[in-house]
């Protein structure tokens, strides 16, 4: 298992590229209010995990496209049955992020 202080700075931008896009298509915009009921805003963020794009930035973040989509799916999930917080969420990601699949 990879420790955070073990991932290389390149790669660690890229994680959090990953957990934006998360928070983004769970509606989480913790500095982006106004998009929140922006809903061809909210459907391109969803979309995007199924994109070419999002191959290449996994690829970048040394994750698992597959991993990244089942994390996105389940934070939806639990995000949208309001079990997780936004702030919950956020750094639940961090953590899962710092060690990768």
């Amino acid at each position: 298992m990879q420790q955070d202080y073990d991932i290389i700075p390149e790669v660690r931008l890229w994680r959090f590229v990953v957990k934006r896009a998360i928070l983004d298509a769970c509606a989480i915009f913790e500095d982006s209010k106004p998009y929140r009921n922006k809903e061809e805003f909210l459907n391109e963020c969803r979309t995007w995990f199924n994109s070419e794009d999002c191959v290449i930035v996994c690829n970048f973040a040394q994750l698992d496209k597959d991993f990244v989509l089942h994390l996105y799916k389940n934070s939806k999930h639990s995000y949208d049955n309001a079990s997780l917080r936004s702030s919950l969420l956020s750094a639940l990601l961090d953590k899962i992020m710092e060690r990768g699949q």
